[in-house]
């Protein structure tokens, strides 16, 4: 360290002094140059720094993260924890330096849960965690504002937002959103019947879960729309669901009616102009009709006299009151040596009554030519 005063310079050559020369050292004190003290801040604020002393200027570093870098009151926004070094420096070129160094306390994480799906009418408890108090917004339908577990129960679709503060007094924010549940109108099909054997379509709608009971004689008992083939009469219950918020239920009865059965009996050959009893059989019908008509003792009988012309193919169908069946006979005409004769006599006497000789045809037949 230098010592301030008088200092003197003797030159000398060969041994000979030559001269003196006297210089005065002045030793200047350091500027006073005194930072705040350290500090902490929460991300996003900002620090005042500020040095005091006695130098004429000043220049803090890095400057980037400070608003000024050249005054005495500067205001820091790191963005991470930070060494400030201000240098002061006085009228005499002296300097000295100082540091304060800018803490940033970790940032809480907020959070306000999962977004969450409420029934219509009912409540539902949030949950934030992540800090020592909370404040929720908006505070409709609310319990508390003030609370970690606020309990909700808005009557429509809301956004919750909450800003949590920790030990530090730093904040953050999350939001939640709660959907209501409006229940859904709810339908399913009418009564129907069928005939054994035959399949309607039930249906439903108005939820997203389907139960029908029983599942006997349907596709699929857990969709909205199953198949149902039943063989006897049953009644369906259908239960709704809808986002485990409501449950409703219905009935569709579907009545099964007996199919009738019906057997045209075996294939039938006759001879021109000759008759065969169709001994048709039948169960569970009340009428009958057989296409063609044509050659029939009747067409709305079980077991009709057949004498048809030519080979015919009948067809019965049987019908009780909701159902039909159907079967067909096979009636084959064959021809014989006594179909068609020569008359042995005929009275020509212009009286209109066998006047002409010609041949003629046993039975319903039709000669077209000779």
């Amino acid at each position: 360290t230098a010592q301030a005063g008088i200092y003197k310079v003797f030159t000398s050559s060969n041994g000979c002094k030559s001269d003196t020369v006297s210089v005065n050292v002045v030793v200047n004190t350091l500027p006073i140059v005194k930072a705040s003290n350290d500090t902490s801040i929460c991300r996003l604020a900002q620090a005042h720094l500020k040095v005091t002393g006695t130098a004429s200027n000043y220049v803090w570093s890095p400057a980037s993260s400070l608003s000024c870098s050249s005054c005495t009151n500067p205001i820091a926004s790191p963005t991470a924890t930070t060494l400030y070094i201000v240098t002061g420096t006085d009228n005499a070129g002296c300097s000295k330096k100082d540091s304060v160094v800018v803490n940033l306390y970790p940032q809480p994480q907020i959070d306000a849960g999962q977004d969450l799906n409420l029934c219509d009418g009912a409540t539902v408890t949030l949950n934030a965690t992540g800090g020592v108090n909370y404040t929720w917004t908006p505070g409709n339908y609310l319990s508390c504002t003030n609370c970690a577990n606020p309990i909700a129960n808005p009557p429509s679709n809301t956004l919750y937002t909450v800003v949590g503060t920790d030990q530090n007094g730093c904040t953050d924010s999350d939001k939640v959103a709660v959907t209501i549940i409006i229940r859904a109108p709810k339908s399913w099909g009418k009564d129907d019947s069928l005939c054994v054997g035959e399949q309607t379509q039930l249906f439903a709608n108005g939820g997203d879960i389907y139960t029908w009971s029983p599942a006997t004689g349907l596709s699929d008992a857990t969709i909205a729309n199953p198949i149902a083939n039943p063989t006897v009469t049953t009644n369906y219950t259908i239960i709704i669901s809808q986002s485990g918020c409501f449950i409703d239920s219905g009935h569709v009865l579907i009545t099964v009616h007996p199919q009738p059965k019906v057997n045209a009996g075996t294939d039938k050959e006759i001879t021109e102009a000759s008759s065969a009893l169709i001994d048709a059989t039948s169960t569970n019908a009340t009428k009958y009709l057989w296409i063609p008509s044509e050659g029939l003792s009747c067409n709305d009988c079980l077991q009709p006299v057949a004498t048809p012309i030519k080979t015919t193919t009948y067809v019965v169908t049987a019908y009780n009151e909701y159902c039909t069946a159907s079967d067909t006979i096979n009636v084959r005409v064959i021809c014989n040596d006594n179909s068609i004769f020569m008359p042995n006599t005929f009275t020509p006497n212009a009286d209109g009554l066998n006047d002409r000789l010609f041949p003629q045809r046993r039975g319903n037949g039709l000669i077209t030519s000779f």
